[in-house]
Protein backbone atom coordinates (compact mmCIF):
# COMPACT_ATOMS: atom_id res chain seq x y z
CA UNK A 1 0.00 0.00 0.00
CA UNK A 2 2.88 2.25 0.84
CA UNK A 3 4.17 1.86 -2.48
CA UNK A 4 1.14 3.15 -4.39
CA UNK A 5 0.87 5.61 -2.03
CA UNK A 6 4.23 7.12 -3.16
CA UNK A 7 4.29 5.71 -6.79
CA UNK A 8 1.02 8.87 -6.82
CA UNK A 9 2.62 11.42 -5.22
CA UNK A 10 1.35 10.79 -1.63
CA UNK A 11 2.22 11.32 1.94
CA UNK A 12 2.07 9.36 4.94
CA UNK A 13 2.17 9.29 8.30
CA UNK A 14 1.84 5.62 10.01
CA UNK A 15 1.16 5.71 13.38
CA UNK A 16 3.43 2.83 15.41
CA UNK A 17 1.95 3.24 18.87
CA UNK A 18 -1.30 5.26 18.98
CA UNK A 19 -1.55 4.61 22.83
CA UNK A 20 -0.96 7.75 24.50
CA UNK A 21 0.66 6.69 27.68
CA UNK A 22 3.12 5.06 25.21
CA UNK A 23 4.11 7.94 22.77
CA UNK A 24 3.65 11.00 25.52
CA UNK A 25 0.75 12.57 22.82
CA UNK A 26 -2.72 12.78 24.37
CA UNK A 27 -5.59 13.71 22.94
CA UNK A 28 -8.40 16.24 25.02
CA UNK A 29 -11.38 14.49 25.08
CA UNK A 30 -14.21 12.91 27.31
CA UNK A 31 -13.47 11.35 30.43
CA UNK A 32 -9.92 9.46 31.11
CA UNK A 33 -8.46 12.11 28.15
CA UNK A 34 -5.28 10.59 28.44
CA UNK A 35 -6.26 7.38 26.14
CA UNK A 36 -8.37 9.55 23.46
CA UNK A 37 -5.79 8.50 21.09
CA UNK A 38 -6.83 4.74 21.81
CA UNK A 39 -7.89 3.82 18.09
CA UNK A 40 -6.60 6.65 16.02
CA UNK A 41 -6.57 5.08 12.04
CA UNK A 42 -3.15 3.74 11.54
CA UNK A 43 -2.37 5.91 8.59
CA UNK A 44 -2.70 9.44 7.37
CA UNK A 45 -2.27 10.54 3.92
CA UNK A 46 -1.99 13.94 2.29
CA UNK A 47 -1.83 15.15 -0.98
CA UNK A 48 -2.40 18.33 -2.35
CA UNK A 49 -5.70 19.54 -0.68
CA UNK A 50 -6.69 15.58 0.20
CA UNK A 51 -6.39 13.91 3.50
CA UNK A 52 -7.46 10.62 4.20
CA UNK A 53 -7.50 8.19 7.20
CA UNK A 54 -6.73 4.65 7.08
CA UNK A 55 -6.82 2.03 9.20
CA UNK A 56 -5.33 -1.06 8.06
CA UNK A 57 -6.87 -4.93 9.24
CA UNK A 58 -6.25 -8.05 7.71
CA UNK A 59 -9.05 -10.58 6.15
CA UNK A 60 -10.25 -11.49 9.89
CA UNK A 61 -9.36 -9.00 11.94
CA UNK A 62 -12.06 -6.23 12.81
CA UNK A 63 -12.34 -2.54 14.25
CA UNK A 64 -12.28 -2.05 18.27
CA UNK A 65 -14.67 -0.10 19.63
CA UNK A 66 -12.12 2.59 19.98
CA UNK A 67 -11.70 2.40 16.13
CA UNK A 68 -15.25 3.03 15.42
CA UNK A 69 -15.29 5.55 17.29
CA UNK A 70 -12.62 7.84 16.00
CA UNK A 71 -13.71 6.24 12.38
CA UNK A 72 -17.14 8.16 13.29
CA UNK A 73 -16.03 11.63 14.52
CA UNK A 74 -13.29 11.78 11.57
CA UNK A 75 -16.58 11.13 9.21
CA UNK A 76 -18.75 13.43 11.17
CA UNK A 77 -16.37 15.76 10.44
CA UNK A 78 -16.39 15.68 7.30
CA UNK A 79 -13.12 13.53 6.68
CA UNK A 80 -12.29 10.22 4.24
CA UNK A 81 -11.93 7.92 6.81
CA UNK A 82 -12.38 3.95 6.28
CA UNK A 83 -10.89 0.32 6.87
CA UNK A 84 -8.50 -1.39 4.32
CA UNK A 85 -7.76 -5.03 4.63
CA UNK A 86 -6.26 -7.15 1.78
CA UNK A 87 -9.19 -7.68 -0.58
CA UNK A 88 -9.61 -3.96 -1.22
CA UNK A 89 -6.13 -3.80 -3.22
CA UNK A 90 -8.29 -2.27 -6.56
CA UNK A 91 -9.76 0.47 -4.47
CA UNK A 92 -6.36 1.57 -2.91
CA UNK A 93 -5.05 1.36 -6.47
CA UNK A 94 -7.99 3.33 -7.50
CA UNK A 95 -8.08 5.70 -4.43
CA UNK A 96 -4.49 6.95 -4.79
CA UNK A 97 -4.14 7.23 -8.36
CA UNK A 98 -7.04 9.60 -8.59
CA UNK A 99 -9.55 7.25 -10.07
CA UNK A 100 -11.42 7.21 -7.35
CA UNK A 101 -13.05 4.75 -5.04
CA UNK A 102 -14.58 1.76 -6.47
CA UNK A 103 -16.51 0.59 -3.74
Amino acid sequence: MCKVAHLYGWHGFHVSFSHGSVTGVHAVGQGDDHYDSDGWPDWVFVKGERIIFRELKGHAKYQTPAQKRWQAWLVAAGLDCKVWKPADQEEIVATFSGRGDVS
